[in-house]
């Protein structure tokens, strides 16, 4: 939301907003490492998330990236670097039209199988420190190759890992307690000072703060639960909501405003608020319509038993 205002400590978490994107990668691997030990199938795990994700992100991209188009006039070639995420393999220059997200978790979805079918309990600490270890110097020799997220797929696995000890029933000892605050301590340390230095900034073109925080995802994620956990019995109808058309929110969201801001000349705040109201209330009714007939399919095309 391109609100301009500062308020201490509130626009500083404002600014780093986009750390809840790690948040949401280290959620993503924690409840797919779930999924997959429920049935460690590969065609069921890709079948569901694909069908899923395309289901929704073809039609909804199909649909306003053809009014961009017509009334802000997109490259008509844009339709097809959106269906084919082809911009988010191969970028060119500032022209960049494919939500990166798609493709980043779906590359996370076709490795995920990988990596589970290669992973024992007693090789899980290893393989999840050996991929991490293995993205962060990719992503340091290719600092050009999937920008926005590779710095993001240790979390996923960091994910994968946090589900394994909750399935093992591991409870976090006072010494790794001790240990994720300080690793917190030290994001925050380090944020600070890449904040403060120019030189950091431009050698990294803003990589070194997303590095920062693969230390502070974890904690950050504890300290929510935790005080989420402070009204248990309030079950936050609206986070839930928020959560259930999370897609469709964010396949809108951001072009919804992109048409409100070219056509109605008012404030910027009037535009925020009704930006999300119009793309809470298109998310609900694309995501029920489209998910009725994909849910009345499967069951259709179900093998009987």
């Amino acid at each position: 939301m391109p609100l301009v205002f500062y308020v201490p400590l509130i626009s500083e978490i404002k600014w780093m907003g986009f750390s809840g994107v790690d948040i949401f990668f280290l959620v993503s691997g924690l409840g797919i490492y779930f999924s997959w030990t429920k049935n460690p199938s590969t065609k069921d795990f890709l079948k569901k998330r694909l069908l899923r994700i395309f289901s929704l992100y073809i039609p909804i991209s199909l649909v306003i990236q053809i009014y961009l188009i017509y009334s802000l006039h997109y490259p008509v070639n844009s339709i097809f670097y959106v269906l084919t995420t082809v911009d988010f393999w191969f970028p060119k220059g500032n022209e960049y039209y494919t939500p990166w997200f798609i493709p980043a978790i779906c590359l996370m979805y076709f490795i995920t199988p990988i990596f589970l079918k290669i992973t024992s309990n007693k090789t899980m600490f290893r393989n999840v420190c050996l991929a991490c270890i293995s993205i962060i110097i990719l992503s340091i020799l290719f600092p050009n190759f999937l920008t926005e997220a590779i710095t993001r797929f240790p979390n996923y696995f960091l994910g994968i890992y946090i589900g394994f000890l909750i399935k093992q029933k591991v409870r976090l000892s006072k010494i790794q307690s001790i240990a994720i605050c300080g690793a917190l301590m030290l994001g925050i340390l380090c944020i600070g000072i890449a904040i403060n230095s120019s030189q950091i900034g431009s050698l990294l073109d803003g990589r070194f703060i997303r590095y920062c925080l693969i230390f502070t995802t974890f904690p950050l994620t504890l300290i929510i639960s935790q005080l989420l956990n402070l009204l248990s019995s309030y079950k936050y109808p609206f986070l839930s909501f928020l959560g259930l058309y999370s897609l469709p929110i964010y396949l809108t969201n951001e072009r919804i405003y992109l048409i409100l801001e070219s056509s109605l000349h008012i404030s910027k705040t009037i535009l925020c608020i009704l930006a999300l109201a119009i793309t809470l209330g298109v998310s609900y009714l694309i995501q029920n319509w489209i998910y009725k007939y994909i849910d009345k399919w499967s069951s259709q095309t179900k093998e009987p038993t």
